[in-house]
């Protein structure tokens, strides 16, 4: 059995159901992270697990004991919340030792848990100051510090960093890592910004609607979605997609026609019964390329916006009326506004879904051994 199982989860708000049949399972020392759009259940669901929420149907299993009705303070679990929930009059110690205190743990107990937690922390210049005196990201830390000492089987995070400025979530994200790999605890994360997933989590699971959409790990997710939905969230510029009608087959290869582009012959096969159907062609904005390849579909374009972002660039192309691609390429020099190119997308990363928005299996024409003649590259 996992370490932590969450078997046909539903949660009820009277006619408004946030959770519709969650079932997961995390394994111990793992850090699993919830990300979603804003309303998907992804704290409902961190509540619910911490026993601050009921669930209306379900069972939650920690480490072997049912805990679905059991006690917040019983079950333990440590959670840091968005807001850092510090006691003002208190100093860092004694906001860390407070859970400890109300526990009757003794005197040197205290001390030793509080000076391990700091120093993993490095808050052990701080341990005398009051929460007014210290920055937002030194009130985090004292925040997850009160977690630590309790050494809880399960550690939940509900959007910890969201309050932080830019350069300082970076940082903190790196500690949390550290932390983690340091005491080797169990923890369950929530955020809703998805770089943040990617870069912290074994597996990322995905939540949409009340629902589970995927699970996975971030390579998995990003390279194998299971739909339309996990490919446009995950990824920074999100995916682009193109709306196609699917015409026939011909040699290896599918004849489509989109709206404003004509027809477009793509360098995949598939053995799903497609034709005269709607797809939806995907491809991310890192895998557009200004130089032809060997199987590849050319789109010629007129360069509309181009975000310098030091180390790359962002070309927001139209490739048809109030229709953008978007090509992320290496920074440097650039095409300018209204400079007119040919964009080119590889066949072996291309993505296939149907009209239900799941994905559809394909085979680039590459990998089958008959590359398209080479086309001469046009320079911006």
């Amino acid at each position: 059995m996992a370490y932590l199982e969450i078997t046909q989860l539903d949660k009820h708000y009277d006619r408004f159901q946030a959770l519709k049949q969650i079932n997961l399972s995390v394994e111990k020392e793992e850090f699993i992270v919830f990300v979603g759009p804003s309303g998907c259940g992804k704290t409902t669901l961190l509540r619910t697990i911490s026993g601050l929420e009921t669930p209306t149907v379900g069972q939650i299993t920690l480490d072997g004991r049912d805990i679905t009705y059991v006690h917040p303070s019983k079950r333990n679990v440590a959670m840091v919340f968005q807001n850092y929930a510090l006691f003002p009059h208190l100093s860092v110690f004694e906001n860390i030792a407070f859970g400890l205190r109300l526990h009757g743990f003794t005197k040197e107990e205290i001390e030793k848990r509080v000076q391990r937690a700091a120093a993993l922390l490095h808050l052990e210049p701080l341990l005398a100051r009051k929460p007014k005196q210290l920055s937002g990201g030194q009130r985090q830390r004292v925040a997850i510090g009160r977690a630590i000492v309790k050494q809880p089987k399960l550690f939940l995070f509900d959007e910890p960093l969201s309050n932080l400025d830019a350069k300082l979530r970076v940082r903190m994200r790196v500690e949390l890592l550290n932390l983690h790999y340091e005491t080797r605890n169990t923890a369950v994360y929530v955020t809703h910004d998805q770089v943040e997933a990617m870069t912290m989590a074994d597996r990322i699971v995905i939540l949409n609607d009340g629902r589970v959409e995927q699970v996975g790990t971030p390579v998995e997710l990003y390279e194998r979605p299971t739909n339309k939905f996990v490919a446009g969230f995950i990824g920074s510029p999100q995916m682009n997609f193109l709306e196609l009608t699917v015409e026939g087959r011909r040699e290896n290869s599918l004849a489509c026609v989109a709206e404003g582009l004509g027809k477009l012959v793509l360098p995949i096969q598939t053995e799903a019964t497609i034709e005269g159907k709607k797809v939806t062609l995907g491809i991310r904005p890192e895998h557009v390329q200004l130089t032809a390849t060997e199987s590849s579909v050319r789109l010629p374009a007129v360069v509309n916006i181009v975000e310098n972002l030091g180390s790359e660039n962002l070309l927001h192309a139209e490739i048809a009326d109030n229709q953008l691609l978007v090509a992320k390429i290496a920074g440097g020099a650039a095409p300018e506004r209204n400079h007119r190119l040919t964009l080119f997308l590889p066949g072996e990363h291309l993505y296939l879904f149907d009209e239900q928005e799941n994905v559809i299996p394909i085979s680039p024409l590459v990998a089958l051994g008959s590359p398209r003649p080479r086309e001469k590259a046009e320079t911006p």
